[in-house]
Parts: structure tokens; C-alpha cells; sequence
């Protein structure tokens, strides 16, 4: 047996796969976080200033202009953006500082825009706007004394008939203290998620590769001829499956080495009696009655006998090989079932020299279309069951009538099947584990014969038993 250890075994390959996992999204995190977090920001800024200058060109377009004013001043401030209004000469509207005294607008304090101010003049931004030809315009200004940058963005609108323009502008604060700050705590979260991975992969790779050495270890049971073996199934996924099939396998391996060892046993006793009577009466023959006409054809006769039932077994077995293999080929005709009954029971005749009873009632002339001689043979497998379990009681039903289509059915009064050993009785070599009314001449695959016939042709059968109605065996020759 080969054992996997190291890097081919799947509790590696699975902490692995999981730690790979981990490592992709670390680097991806760590990409977005300091890389690209410049970026990220700069992108959400603008957004956010172009969503606010949308609003304040909405409220100067639909309101009196110097109402407007207040709730402009307060949106500014809310949003941490620099307004300005000009008119159509680029006269300045409204600015902060006409407000600076009343509003408190300390604009001093408000980094970078008074940097961006001294530099460029925010009616020159205006003038960029007109040559474009549009009505919105945004611009990135990089102050040159430091690292910052400010996002301008300028519309035009009309108010009463008027065109006005709306300046506004926004720092873009630096992040490089910031992402600094970033890759210190993202060391701290890099070493924790690693601990955390590194446990959980052991936990589901030990998790998920426990119920598979369990089935390898089971699996070694059963190659070792242990089919008893059982895995107790906690799981709803893909494993719980593999355990259930694996379960389901060794129970119908189990029942294949029962049917093996009922085989072996009942074959082995059926060959037995024949072949020593064979035997015995062979050797009479030549050492005591060779020269006695009577005795010695008697002795003949019983050992021609036996050599029949021999023949009939090993037609039997390999009759059922052939059946269950799908090789026979049926060769389906119309023929009269009414009178291919009659003429079966033709032969069952000599059995009432030994006081069986044969009840008939066939409706006559009802037709069937099948394989005539497998059929029959159905149906001669049927009465040698009856009668071999037909000991004290030998009377015997036949019944042949129309529902629908040809419905046969043959009853007996021998030994009641109990109602949990009716699905295996068409079992082969099935055999109920009791002394009472029955013969000890069947071979234990009749049954299965039948079974396998008319399932062939698509026939409904089955069987019913109870102390009162005694075991009835029926055919319902149609689908």
C-alpha cells in the first residue's frame, strides 16, 4: 500500500492553496492601501467636488442669486471647498472674503488656497473655460512651493437672463505621512493574519483530509475481506457523499459474499447428494446387480435421474449468468398462453400418483406476445416452487384470467413467507432459513430466473403469502 507524506500529501497541498490564497490577498491589500491610495483618494476628492459644485449650480440656477448665497457659503464650508461667483465681465460675485468679518471665515488658516490665490488669479481659470468652448471645466494646479495640489473646477450658468460662473476649488491633501502610518499597522495586521491563517489552514486541511484516511483505512479493511465495516457520516458535503457511497459498497459487498459463501454451500449440496448416489449406484452396478436385468434397470434409471438434475442445475447457473449479462437474444412471437398452460401441466401429471391436487382455471384462448420458450420456463419455475413447498398440504392453484392482459397466478399452502423475506426471495440462492413444508429438491436460482425473464419483457410479477390464502406467485403478462 503507498502512503503519500510531504508536499504530495492534500494536507499539504490544502494548507497551501489556503496560504497562497492569503498571500494574494495581502499583496492586493497592501497594493491598494500604499500604492494606490494617492490615487483612490484624488479620485474620491474630485468626485465629491464635482457632486458639490453640481448642487451649487442647481441652487444658483433655480433661486434668486443673492439668496443663494448663504446656502452656498454653507454647502462651501460643509464640503471644505473654496467658492467663488463672477459675472459675465468676470467681475467677482461673491467671494469668502466679503464675508470673512461677519462669517468668520478665517481663510488664513485654509491651506492651500491662499497659497493658490497669491499664485494665480481664480478669473484666469475662467478664461481657460471660454476657450474650450463648454460649460464645465476641471483643472489640477500643482503648487510649486510643496508637494499639494488643488483641484479647480469652474461652470457657467445663468441666473434671470444673466450668465455668472462658479469657481470652486479643493486641496488635495499629501498622503505620503499618512501611507507611512499605513505600512506600520499593516506589518501589525501582515504578522496577525498570518498567525490566523496558518492555524485555520491546519484546522480545515486536518479537517478534510480526516474522513479520507479514515476511508483509505476502511478501504484496506475491505481489500483485507472485512465488509462489515462501516464509516459514521458527520458531513453534508462532497466527503459526506463518498462516505455514503462507500458505505452503500460494502453493504452490498457484504450481501455478495453472503450470496457467495449460500452459493458454495448450496451448490456444493446439491452436487453432493446426485454424485454420491451417482457414485453408489454405479458401483452396485458393477460389483453386485450387473447381472440382474430388474435391479440393474432400476439402478440405471436412477442414475440417469440424478444426471438429469445435475444437467438442470448447471442449465440453471448458467441460465442466470446469461440473463443478468443481457446476452440472450428473445425472439418475441403471439402465441396462445391458454392452451401453452394446458399443455404444461400436461406434465406435471405424474405428480399426482404422489397425491398433489392441481386446482385449474384457465380462461381459454387469451394470446401473449413474448419469447415462448423463456415463458414457459417461467411459468415451469413457478409450479416447481409451488410443489416444492406443497409437503402436507400438495393442493396446488393454476389460474389463467383476463385483466386487461393475461394475468397468471399459482398458489400453494406450504410454508408462509414471512412479509420481510418477500423482496429476496427473487434473490439467487436466497433461501429462507426453515424446517417445515417444503421439498429439498430446488436449486435456489429458479426464482431469480423468472425474475430476470420477465423483467426482460417488461411483465409485472410478485408474490403475496399469508396462513389463510395460503403463497400466490403472479404474472401479469403486460406492461
Amino acid at each position: 500500500m503507498k502512503h503519500i507524506h510531504g508536499p504530495k500529501s492534500i494536507k499539504t497541498k490544502t494548507f497551501l492553496y489556503i496560504m497562497s490564497v492569503v498571500a494574494v490577498i495581502l499583496v492586493l491589500m497592501y497594493t491598494m492601501q500604499i500604492i494606490g491610495l494617492q490615487r483612490i483618494y484624488e479620485f474620491t476628492k474630485q468626485n465629491e467636488v464635482k457632486s458639490a459644485q453640481k448642487e451649487m449650480v442647481s441652487e444658483l440656477e433655480s433661486g434668486d442669486l443673492r439668496s443663494s448665497i448663504d446656502s452656498i457659503m454653507t454647502l462651501s464650508r460643509h464640503s471644505d471647498i473654496f467658492v467663488e461667483i463672477y459675472d459675465s465681465e468676470k467681475e467677482i460675485v461673491m467671494s469668502p472674503f466679503m464675508y470673512m468679518e461677519e462669517r468668520t471665515w478665517n481663510f488664513q488658516q485654509r491651506y492651500p488656497f491662499n497659497n493658490l490665490i497669491s499664485r494665480v488669479r481664480m478669473s484666469d481659470f475662467i478664461d481657460k473655460l471660454e476657450e474650450t468652448g463648454k460649460n464645465s471645466l476641471v483643472i489640477r494646479v500643482k503648487n510649486k512651493s510643496d508637494i499639494t495640489s488643488t483641484i479647480v473646477l469652474v461652470d457657467k450658468f445663468t441666473n434671470d437672463g444673466n450668465s455668472f460662473y462658479l469657481v470652486t476649488s479643493s486641496a488635495l491633501a499629501p498622503v505620503a505621512a499618512t501611507s507611512e502610518i499605513l505600512k506600520k499597522i499593516f506589518v501589525i495586521i501582515l504578522i496577525t493574519v498570518l498567525i490566523i491563517s496558518v492555524i485555520i489552514s491546519m484546522i480545515l486541511a486536518i479537517s478534510y483530509t480526516r474522513p479520507l484516511r479514515k476511508l483509505s483505512s476502511a478501504a484496506k479493511a475491505v481489500t483485507a475481506g472485512d465488509y462489515s465495516v462501516r464509516i459514521d457520516n458527520k458531513f453534508n458535503d462532497e466527503i459526506g457523499l463518498l462516505i455514503d457511497d462507500f458505505n452503500n459498497m460494502t453493504t452490498q459487498l457484504s450481501k455478495v459474499d453472503s450470496m457467495r459463501k449460500d452459493l458454495v454451500a448450496n451448490v456444493s449440496h446439491e452436487l453432493r447428494t446426485p454424485l454420491t448416489m451417482i457414485k453408489g449406484y454405479a458401483e452396485t452396478i458393477r460389483d453386485l446387480t450387473g447381472d440382474r436385468p430388474e435391479k440393474r434397470e432400476k439402478q440405471l434409471e436412477i442414475i440417469i435421474n440424478e444426471s438429469d438434475r445435475l444437467s438442470n442445475l448447471i442449465t440453471n447457473i448458467l441460465d442466470l449468468s446469461s440473463l443478468q449479462a443481457g446476452q440472450p437474444r428473445f425472439e418475441k412471437t403471439e402465441f396462445n398462453l391458454s392452451r401453452t398452460v394446458t399443455d404444461l401441466l400436461k406434465r406435471y401429471d405424474i405428480f399426482k400418483d404422489q397425491g398433489y391436487t392441481f386446482n385449474v382455471n384457465i380462461t381459454p384462448d387469451l394470446t401473449v406476445t413474448g419469447d415462448k420458450d423463456r415463458l414457459m420456463q417461467v411459468i415451469c419455475n413457478l409450479l416447481d416452487n409451488a410443489i416444492n413447498h406443497s409437503v402436507e398440504n400438495k393442493q396446488i392453484f393454476v389460474t389463467l384470467s383476463k385483466k386487461d392482459t393475461p394475468f397468471l397466478e399459482i398458489t400453494n399452502f406450504g410454508d408462509v413467507i414471512e412479509k420481510e423475506n418477500l423482496p429476496h426471495i427473487w434473490e439467487r440462492y436466497y433461501r429462507i432459513d426453515k424446517v417445515g413444508n417444503r421439498r429439498v429438491t430446488g436449486t435456489g436460482i429458479g426464482l431469480s430466473i423468472v425474475k430476470e425473464i420477465l423483467v426482460a419483457h417488461n411483465f409485472r410479477f410478485g408474490v403475496s403469502s399469508s396462513e389463510e390464502d395460503g403463497t400466490t406467485f403472479y404474472v401479469k403478462f403486460g406492461s
